[in-house]
């Protein structure tokens, strides 16, 4: 199981010795390459989860077919039009002739962080049936987990590195020291109780297992409410329960929007930096792979503004394969920029959590796919609610004001709700406008005037664009 270590302590210094005569009673006479898994290590989940290395260049073919390193240096100054692409034809080289089944390989990304170790177990193949990174050698991986340390700093950026005993003994003795050590003892996560979700939660604990409830049975939903109510705050400790513990690396978010395609949320090519196009995951899809290889944990990806994106445009193919019944190999689908023999499905321990605002009047009624898929479950504003005024009070909030902001939201809301014409309880005001920032200093009469005048006004002025002297008046009754 993936560790996530981050040690800055002395103690991981290794101890005066010979680097050397380390080196080779942990290697003997194998070699240990550096690999760098893409920009970001945005290959790293497949290849940890398929147990294998891989590089790109695809442009070149077998790379089998070149007698020499100046054969290959040659056909990608062609190829990439550059005049001196030394390291990318060394790499080449190195990965089909020098690398050798028994050698070590350390994955890293950045400078500073290491992602794992493993061993070569087969020699080179070029495999036809992958859109991108076809040049191929299996792994298999001893460790795997997430690494930092100020002292690996320096490290070289490139794709492929043969880290020589003469050069490397030292930075490879600390890299392995700091993968092997069983720190004492990794403290485990606090729990994240029920309890500790519905803090300044301003819904009641059943409404709250009622969501936890629906998340569970349908493994996807969407929050949906007026602006300000808090969906965003909601959302996120949902995740930390249903994870069971605060861990911000389980849990990814984007925002959708008219643009919002395919190829930025699955898999699509992009410009790579030789020159040329490669295939690249999306967001989405790396965190498929993310959870796939580590499917004792639970994850949870947060759609902003779902409502906003075209559902079946943007997840293609894997819109039926979110369903909860569907999240099982039997039900695995090539994606549509991959070849037949890759198949992919979302696994079982992955849940989606959508937003969506009620009063954006850019949108229509919300697709049938989305409906039928997603479990909406409606967030209110809770200006009448003990919660909210407790809350108030304790962040230091005049009773007297507290009072008014209560009355006289509930009032304004209560009109909003009644306007069937043009608005609606879809158009509240959310309570959230008045939950203070750090940056609130001063929670008084001039706080609360900025609030009205600042964000409430701007909004209302949105909602009756045409009745100037009716939202006037709303105004001049909130500020009263």
């Amino acid at each position: 199981m993936d560790k996530l270590e981050n040690t800055e302590s002395g103690d991981d210094i290794p101890s005066p010795g010979s680097d050397e005569q380390w080196y080779r009673e942990r290697f003997g006479s194998a070699r240990v390459w550096l690999l760098a898994p893409g920009p970001g290590a945005r290959h790293w989940g497949e290849f940890r989860e398929k147990g294998i290395i891989a590089i790109g260049w695809d442009e070149l073919g077998d790379l089998r077919a070149f007698d020499s390193k100046e054969d290959i240096h040659e056909r990608l100054r062609e190829v990439l039009d550059r005049p001196n692409p030394f390291p990318s034809s060394l790499a080449c080289y190195q990965f089909v002739r020098e690398l050798q089944p028994g050698d070590h390989v350390v994955v890293k990304t950045g400078r500073t962080v290491l992602l794992g170790y493993g061993a070569i177990e087969s020699d080179y193949s070029y495999d036809h049936g992958r859109p991108t990174m076809r040049h191929v050698r299996r792994v298999r991986w001893e460790k795997t987990g997430r690494w930092r340390h100020s002292n690996l700093d320096g490290v070289t950026t490139k794709t492929l590195t043969h880290c020589q005993p003469s050069g490397w003994d030292s930075w490879l003795r600390l890299a392995f020291r700091l993968m092997d050590a069983d720190h004492q003892p990794v403290s485990q996560p606090q729990p994240y109780t029920r309890e500790e979700a519905l803090e300044e939660l301003f819904v009641s604990g059943k409404d709250f297992d009622h969501i936890i409830d629906a998340l569970e049975r349908k493994k996807n939903i969407v929050l949906e409410g007026p602006p300000g109510v808090g969906k965003t705050y909601i959302a996120k400790r949902l995740a930390y329960r249903m994870i069971g513990h605060k861990d911000p690396e389980k849990v990814s978010m984007v925002q959708f929007h008219q643009s919002y395609a395919y190829e930025d949320f699955i898999q699509g090519y992009r410009p790579s930096e030789e020159g040329g196009f490669e295939r690249r995951d999306g967001v989405f899809l790396s965190f498929c792979r993310e959870a796939a290889a580590n499917a004792d944990q639970r994850y949870v990806f947060i759609i902003d503004e779902v409502n906003r994106g075209n559902l079946s445009k943007i997840f293609g193919e894997l819109l039926m394969l979110i369903e909860a019944d569907k999240r099982d190999p039997e039900y695995a689908v090539p994606l549509t920029y991959s070849s037949e023999s890759e198949s992919f499905h979302v696994p079982a321990n992955l849940y989606l959590i959508g937003m969506m605002n009620t009063a954006d009047r850019s949108l229509a009624m919300v697709d049938y796919a989305l409906r039928r898929r997603f479990a909406f479950q409606r967030l209110k504003p809770a200006f009448g609610t003990d919660q909210f005024e407790n809350y108030l009070n304790t962040k230091g909030v005049d009773g007297a004001l507290v009072d008014r902001i209560v009355d006289r939201f509930s009032a304004l809301n209560e009109r909003i709700r009644e306007d069937h014409r043009n608005l609606g309880p879809g158009f509240e005001i959310g309570h959230s406008f008045f939950c203070p920032g750090d940056d609130d200093k001063e929670l008084d009469e001039s706080w609360y005037q900025a609030i009205v005048r600042q964000e409430i006004e701007p909004l209302l002025r949105e909602y009756w664009f045409d009745r100037a002297d009716h939202v006037d008046g709303e105004i001049r009754a909130l500020l009263a």
